[in-house]
């Protein structure tokens, strides 16, 4: 299977070119994130803190759930709760692009997860695409924005391409 993942600067159009490239070559692919597995980890602390009466039971329950310190979890409710909407009407989610939710994933994934193992999200990355290959998937990275995550996909058999595009056609 042909392994290709893009690098390149918001909005250069990664996304664009690995559809054209993976329509072109006729091959079945998922897109992949090296974020998608901190979202999912934070979509499940926003269940267990909309469903718990109390901050401190949220608190406990993601703390044996998602293998963090009581203290981790409860900056991450606080955080959360700096904008409660969504929360309990179940519509928050962690795909939103709002401050809450952007400070929420950056401090899973920088505080908790890289300070737990540095390599956190290129191993989750990993495991995700070698999962696909299994069930005879391409996959496909457009996020890749550091040299370790280029070299982790490296190890399992992707190219990575750096896509360099004008300001001018980032704009259109």
């Amino acid at each position: 299977l042909p392994l290709v993942s893009f690098s390149g600067w918001y909005l250069s159009g990664k996304d664009t070119v690995a559809l054209a490239v993976y329509k072109e070559l006729g091959v079945a692919y998922k897109h992949l994130s090296f974020g998608s597995s901190i979202k999912y980890e934070l979509n499940e602390i926003i269940k267990v803190l909309s469903l718990q009466e109390s901050i401190k039971q949220s608190c406990k329950s993601i703390e044996s759930m998602m293998n963090i310190s009581i203290n981790d979890g409860l900056i991450l409710c606080n955080i959360l709760l700096e904008s409660p909407e969504g929360i309990f009407d179940g519509t928050l989610d962690a795909h939103q692009r709002t401050i809450p939710i952007r400070k929420a994933l950056q401090y899973l994934g920088t505080e908790v997860r890289r300070a737990q193992d540095p390599n956190y999200w290129i191993t989750q990355a990993q495991q995700e695409a070698v999962q696909e290959l299994a069930r005879g998937k391409a996959f496909v990275f457009t996020d890749v924005r550091f040299p370790d995550e280029a070299e982790g996909l490296k190890e399992i058999g992707a190219k990575i391409f750096r896509l360099t595009i004008s300001r001018e056609t980032q704009l259109r």
